[in-house]
């Protein structure tokens, strides 16, 4: 059997995202691939997504997803720190595959949770986009411990829908009880603080690898497989 052949990691305009089934638009690769310098910048994480229309025929999805997560050397070589999310339109398959450096946290079990949990009912609706951006900022607060792989695996959301509403109901209740006189002032700080929030989000918007590459991780075959 001929040795299987890999797509070079620096054949598209982005070095994190490889859409060579073409279902993401242009604004979508460069907001997974911001989200995907951000995390490496946070968490010194590095995560490929690829997006395959089909494999040959007598190609196992597990053993590409290893193979590719090789020849590519996703992480790097010192902790490597790398993951692979593999998706596979055709068949409807996806592989997520972990670097040594990070199957402490990021388990087997976690990562079916990823899979079953954001990516397929996403997916399932045609919505890639929100599927793999839901992944990628699971294994980024997996990595930075908000997470715990148990957590994954439980219904997180109904918690952090709680929290949300917590918060914003002392938000927007807090005011009530001031005297009037520094409710402007409370609002003009509030308004200053979503301002900001919203530049710091909007600005990094370039794209484009800006010279990262990856460093020579490597895996020892840990993760998990599923499909939508």
């Amino acid at each position: 059997m001929a040795a299987e052949s890999y797509p070079s990691p620096n054949d598209g305009e982005y070095l994190f995202v490889h859409d060579y089934a073409g279902v993401l638009s242009a604004s979508d690769r460069r907001a997974l691939e911001n989200l995907s310098e951000q995390i490496e910048d946070s968490v010194y994480v590095q995560i490929a997504t690829v997006i395959m229309d089909s494999l040959s025929v007598d190609t196992d999805i597990d053993d590409y997803a290893t193979g590719l997560f090789t020849a590519w050397g996703i992480g790097s070589k010192k902790t490597d720190g790398g993951v692979l999310i593999l998706c596979v339109m055709s068949s409807h398959d996806v592989v997520i595959r972990t670097g040594y450096g990070v199957e402490g946290a990021l388990t087997d079990a976690a990562c079916i949770s990823i899979i079953n949990k954001k990516i397929a009912p996403k997916f399932k609706d045609g919505d890639y986009y929100q599927g793999l951006e839901d992944a990628l900022i699971t294994i980024f607060r997996i990595m930075d411990g908000e997470f715990t792989a148990e957590d994954v695996a439980s219904d997180e959301d109904e918690v952090d829908l709680v929290v949300v509403l917590v918060i914003l109901g002392i938000i927007f209740i807090l005011p009530l009880f001031l005297p009037k006189r520094y409710r402007s002032a409370y609002y003009a700080f509030l308004l200053d603080v979503v301002l900001s929030a919203l530049l710091r989000g909007g600005g990094s918007s370039s794209g484009g690898g800006g010279g990262r590459s990856y460093g020579g991780g490597s895996t020892g075959g840990g993760g998990a497989r599923g499909s939508w």
